[in-house]
């Protein structure tokens, strides 16, 4: 993916007896001290918004915005902001699977959900029998920095009269090959982010709900049988 970039913006509020000549935003990279200052002109307003200009380099930084008056009298605000964990900085790929072990003879029936920013993107009842498979045969949709996932399962028929086991489980990955939910995972730096237990019983609901983060894209599944 490529590297995250935000548009930061936000507001000055000041009470002034004298009226503010300059002003300036000062913004320094946490780690590498690269510093750069960025003069707000025209002089904005008490509540005016600021827009400062495109940032591509990741990291935290500090913030410092510098008010001089008319008569050359400095006050300074001090604050920060993250580059590279902004909605709409990148996209990313959720893979899923909504797997069983068995075949045919296994009646479980699962409402299987996922919604992105509130929208339903997946649903559906119907499971296949390779969720162990690498995550570049499962299916899968595209998210960005930001877009909130919302992942839950509803047990609706319990084939095994209430006795219904597995789990359903989220992992995140920085690769988009591989294997998560085995031993010996074969995905890149794969990360159980959650699991639960699916049953036992009919109507037994369980939701995970997590904000897509840069570099990241994600695995969701279920490997249920009874």
């Amino acid at each position: 993916m490529a590297a995250a970039k935000c548009n930061i913006t936000f507001n000055i509020d000041y009470i002034s007896s004298k009226p503010i000549q300059s002003a300036t935003a000062t913004y320094k990279h946490k780690i590498s001290g690269a510093t750069n200052v960025f003069s707000i002109v025209p002089v904005p307003l008490s509540g005016q918004s600021v827009h400062l200009p495109e940032i591509s380099t990741p990291g935290d930084y500090e913030l410092v915005i510098t008010l001089t008056s008319e008569d050359g009298i400095d006050t300074t605000k001090t604050s920060s902001f993250k580059i590279g964990n902004c909605k709409g900085s990148g996209d990313g790929k959720v893979f899923w699977n909504h797997a069983t072990i068995g075949d045919d003879t296994w009646k479980s029936k699962i409402n299987f959900l996922i919604k992105k920013n509130e929208v339903v993107v997946v649903e559906t009842t119907t499971a296949g029998v390779g969720y162990i498979d690498p995550i570049e045969q499962w299916e899968s949709f595209t998210a960005q920095v930001g877009d909130k996932i919302e992942f839950s399962t509803n047990l609706i028929t319990s084939g095994s009269k209430g006795n219904t086991i597995g789990n359903m489980f989220t992992y995140s990955t920085t690769g988009t090959t591989g294997m998560v939910n085995v031993m010996g995972p074969t995905a890149l730096n794969p990360l159980l982010m959650n699991s639960q237990q699916i049953g036992p019983t009919n109507g037994t609901k369980r939701t995970f709900t997590f904000t897509v983060e840069s570099g990241l894209n994600y695995a969701l599944g279920t490997n249920y049988f009874q």
